[in-house]
């Protein structure tokens, strides 16, 4: 008697410290939770308890998945789902299957976890087609199809889930589901609502002290913040990336508390994210308020070099051997690409850097000025001469001279620049006493120079001279992984902002841009940049032609169909329905099924959502 006593003592000892691990892990204090677990499992396992034992290890599991030690949590859950299985317990059979399955989807393998998560469906099914697993199950089958991109298909189960866990008045679940459709919605693109969805479910789970799931919706929070930081708009929020910050530092204060490395290192990488995008902003809001050329020849890039393809990396290995020397450096390369960027690089580097660049191009210049405008003039040398002038080499003098198409320097000219690429020495035009400049000179070219040698065009000895060092750039059709990078680029300095040509182009868009051969190199993308960004101020849309005859395309905003991109490949056409069609089931759940709202809501007219339900067999 006493004997059993001490067993029933155990037994029940056993069950409360399951009850206040449970309490303790679902609070986020995982290092107790593991504690109790563990003396329940001693207590239980002498008590021969085997039902309360198996509830205990998927606890234990849970909780080593929680902290991410996959490996102890595999075991704990494993053990529990054959002990379950041989007991004949359904509903233990089910959680370990479903928290099985969780391992799987954290270790980055949903489409594996999915597979635990139906198994533990049919049983759900079989228990309670209307209980809280079916609801659980729900959640995490539309978590992973979003992470394996289906995220249409994911979106549309979440909803249910959402409404499951409603009617069960199942706060936390809510919560949860509430920051997997923030996410879902994320992954497609859609901001605002995301947004809405990321507060309500902090809200939700702060208030009911859910640590864990509370810093993980923060850091969704954040995470759309920070996209939103890019956003194109004209009225977006200029304070975006302040309240990221805000958001990540409640997360990092949670984590810290809750001690897992994992969550600790997501949120510095976050933090480290948003601090680059302010620095970013910065950069690009101080290059907004420099003052253009006053040609408006080009939009000015800034002194800021795209260098993500191999061609360009080694444009910038030249850069930075050339650039400590004075002797003259020759650019080569189409139209367009970029070599003026790359001159004020050289110039940067150099000693030079805090005396004068001075950029002209040569074809801007008249023949009958070119002496003058170069050297200079006294009072008198000429009719109209009532003043002395420097020309460009004084002005240049102790800096760097930049001539852009060096060919197209006439005849008569080339001796005398060459004399001051040797000596430094020059004529001031009406003045007999040689004068002397101090400069380095960087030519650059879109001409074959060889062969205007060969055909008496151009001076042998002054091309020599010239292309002593020389750096080619190639077209940009050759480096195809620069163009995103310009386009991102360019589009920030239009904005003044650090903003993403996602935020501008719909996907099919995104792909003709790829494909497109870019005459203009870099200069064209810069235009097309401005086009769309003066296209959303204006018009609050993108809608630009690019290109000309065969090559012509009409590119179009995000979230806006694309009528002439089908050559581009899309997304298919079962995935974009799914999209379509979770989009408008949330809609109608937010508004309460009040259609009209639905359709203020998705920013269409009533006919367009009345065709939409009836297409995709909602009406």
């Amino acid at each position: 008697m006493r004997a059993a006593l001490e067993i029933g003592a155990r037994a029940r000892a056993g069950r409360c410290l399951l009850n206040i691990g449970i309490c303790h892990y679902k609070l986020g204090e995982y290092r107790s939770g593991i504690d109790s677990l563990a003396q329940a499992v001693e207590l239980l396992s002498v008590a021969a308890d085997h039902a309360n034992l198996t509830r205990t290890q998927i606890a234990l599991g849970n909780v080593h998945r929680l902290t991410r030690d996959f490996a102890a949590a595999r075991q704990h859950l494993t053990q529990a789902y054959s002990m379950a299985t041989d007991l004949k317990i359904p509903r233990e059979e089910c959680l370990a299957l479903e928290f099985l399955g969780d391992v799987l989807r954290d270790e980055g393998k949903p489409d594996e976890a999915r597979r635990y998560y139906q198994r533990g469906m049919a049983i759900a099914i079989d228990i309670a087609p209307e209980g809280d697993l079916v609801m659980e199950l729900l959640r995490r089958e539309g978590e992973c199809l979003i992470l394996e991109g289906r995220t249409g298909d994911g979106l549309e189960i979440l909803i249910r889930a959402r409404k499951h866990a409603k009617k069960l008045g199942d706060r936390f679940e809510e919560g949860v589901v509430l920051r997997c459709l923030a996410q879902g919605l994320l992954s497609a693109g859609d901001l605002e609502p995301a947004l809405s969805y990321a507060e309500q479910s902090a809200a939700q789970l702060e208030d009911i002290s859910a640590r864990h799931e509370h810093a993980v919706a923060r850091l969704v929070m954040a995470e759309i913040l920070l996209l939103r930081s890019e956003s194109p708009e004209v009225d977006a929020p200029r304070d975006a990336l302040d309240q990221a910050w805000e958001q990540a530092l409640i997360a990092q204060g949670i984590c810290r508390q809750l001690d897992i490395e994992h969550w600790i290192g997501a949120v510095r990488n976050l933090q480290s994210r948003i601090a680059r995008r302010r620095a970013e902003e910065l950069r690009y809001a101080s290059a907004r308020e420099r003052p253009r050329p006053a040609t408006g020849e080009r939009y000015e890039p800034g002194d800021i070099i795209i260098a993500d393809s191999r061609a360009m990396q080694d444009v910038m290995q030249a850069i930075e051997a050339f650039a400590p020397y004075d002797e003259p450096i020759l650019l080569t390369g189409e139209t367009g690409t970029g070599k003026e960027v790359v001159a004020r690089r050289v110039h940067q580097m150099s000693a030079r850097r805090d005396k004068p660049f001075v950029a002209v191009n040569v074809t801007a210049v008249p023949q009958s000025m070119f002496e003058r405008e170069f050297f200079g003039h006294v009072k008198g040398s000429f009719s109209g001469a009532d003043h002395d002038r420097t020309g460009l080499a004084a002005e240049a003098d102790g800096g760097t001279l930049f001539l852009d198409e060096i060919g197209e320097l006439p005849p008569q000219i080339q001796a005398k620049f060459l004399r001051i690429l040797q000596d430094g020495s020059y004529l001031c035009l009406g003045d007999p006493v040689e004068r002397r400049a101090d400069l380095r000179v960087i030519a650059a070219t879109n001409a074959d120079l060889e062969s205007d040698v060969r055909h008496g065009r151009f001076r042998e000895d002054l091309y020599y001279r010239l292309a002593i060092l020389e750096i080619p750039l190639s077209p940009l059709r050759e480096r195809p992984e620069d163009i995103r990078p310009l386009l991102d680029h360019f589009l920030s300095l239009s904005a003044g902002r650090q903003v993403t040509a996602e935020r501008y182009f719909n996907e099919i868009s995104l792909k003709l841009l790829a494909k497109y051969g870019w005459p203009g190199n870099v200069r064209e993308v810069a235009l097309v940049a401005r086009r769309a960004h003066i296209s959303m101020q204006t018009a609050g849309r993108v809608e630009i032609e690019v290109g000309s005859g065969e090559d012509a395309m009409v590119l179009l905003g995000h979230g806006q169909v694309a009528a002439k991109a089908a050559a581009a490949g899309s997304m298919a056409d079962g995935e974009a329905d799914a999209l379509g069609r979770a989009r408008i089931l949330l809609a109608l759940e937010e508004t309460k099924g009040n259609r009209a709202a639905a359709a203020r809501l998705l920013g269409v007219a009533r006919a367009t959502l009345y065709r939409r339900l009836t297409k995709l067999g909602l009406d």
